[in-house]
């Protein structure tokens, strides 16, 4: 793993001249903070989140405490443990005291300004006291961010005995012990999905119309509404029994229809399989983020990829959106016809959760 390169920031109020030191640092590799600077690079090490730039779980690194352009004074470091991260500073070797330390860990992208940093520690000067340590329990920080850390120092001017203090600033990321959870594996178990035809089935034995009246109501409160210019509204399972299984050409519609029906000769019949197929998969992907039990999988149908074709990779979330819009005569790059051939497709991979064409893959 890369060290972490530090950077600091050093604000000096003014002070007297001093005679030049032989332990002036070369401030010519000090770089201005940037946001970009403290981008947390994340990777994993045997399961666990890391940052290549920062401080991981048990591990510890170091920053300077300095004046700017005469001396390094002290040191600090900072380690990441399991409970807490502990910051530890130490001037012992300098004729300088500390005057305050100010601490912020969290995100990255929230950091305030040094004076409301939300941890910290005040010295008195009359204490002279040189050295300290700061905690922070992990429980109140994200698993990685960002830590910021203002060290005040100060001293009485050997010239003319007034308080002169100098801020230095530095910077690094973290990341914490914990192990995150990695996400399961989506089941190979069926999925289930009816064709508008076994929707449109009346009610008879254990068949899709018998779950559908059951439990449209329930699932569906507000009914459901096709299309987007143009619309087809569904207020109840009667109704949906009424319209499906549609046949006809597929294409836009020319207006908008409530509860229509399959009579050949009414004219509330938008005589549209691709409006039949859109109710179809609609009705499965309602009821399958409705009920937990209507498919044997535990993923859910509408995060489903398709396999192969020309909408391959495509959720079915996805592509009941396109269905969508070109059966209500919005603007899509699609036509009529591949829209019902992958919506007749999905409608018949799993067909009563019995059967699986493969299709669709599980998310």
């Amino acid at each position: 793993m890369k060290k972490l390169s530090w950077l600091f920031l050093m604000v000096l109020i003014p002070f007297a001249c001093q005679e030049e030191r032989e332990d002036v640092i070369d401030q010519s590799d000090l770089k201005e903070f940037t946001t970009e600077t403290i981008k947390i690079i994340r990777n994993k090490n045997n399961g666990r989140l890391i940052t290549t730039t920062g401080v991981n779980c048990e591990q510890s690194t170091t920053f300077v405490i300095a004046v700017p352009n005469v001396s390094e004074e002290g040191y600090g470091t900072v380690s990441v443990h399991a409970e807490e991260i502990v910051i530890d500073y130490d001037l012992s070797l300098s004729e300088w005291y500390l005057v305050n330390v100010k601490v912020y860990a969290g995100d990255c992208n929230a950091i305030p300004d040094p004076a409301n940093f939300p941890y910290g520690q005040t010295y008195p000067m009359d204490n002279e006291v040189r050295a300290g340590s700061l905690s922070i329990p992990m429980s109140s920080l994200p698993d990685c961010g960002c830590i910021q850390i203002a060290v005040t120092i100060g001293r009485f001017s050997p010239i003319n005995s007034e308080l002169e203090t100098v801020t230095s600033t530095s910077s690094t990321d973290y990341c914490n012990c914990d192990e995150p959870e990695e996400p399961e594996d989506p089941d190979d178990k069926n999925l289930r999905t009816q064709t508008p035809g076994g929707w449109g089935a009346p009610p008879n034995g254990d068949n899709p119309g018998v779950y559908l009246h059951a439990n449209f109501a329930a699932a569906f409160p507000n009914g459901i509404v096709l299309g987007c210019d143009h619309t087809i509204t569904l207020t109840s399972a009667h109704a949906v029994t009424n319209f499906l299984p549609q046949g006809g050409q597929p294409g836009a519609l020319t207006k908008s229809y409530v509860n229509p029906v399959n009579t050949n000769k009414s004219s509330n019949n938008p005589k549209n399989v691709l409006a039949s197929h859109v109710t179809a998969l609609t009705l499965s992907t309602g009821f399958d983020s409705w009920d937990a039990d209507f498919g044997d999988s535990s993923s859910n149908l509408i995060n489903s990829t398709i396999t192969s074709g020309t909408f391959e990779g495509w959720t079915v979330s996805e592509v009941l959106a396109e269905a969508n819009k070109v059966l209500g005569g919005c603007a899509s790059s699609y036509s009529a016809s591949q829209l019902t051939e992958v919506l007749t497709a999905i409608n018949e991979c799993y067909v009563d959760g019995s059967t699986n064409t493969g299709f669709l893959q599980n998310q």
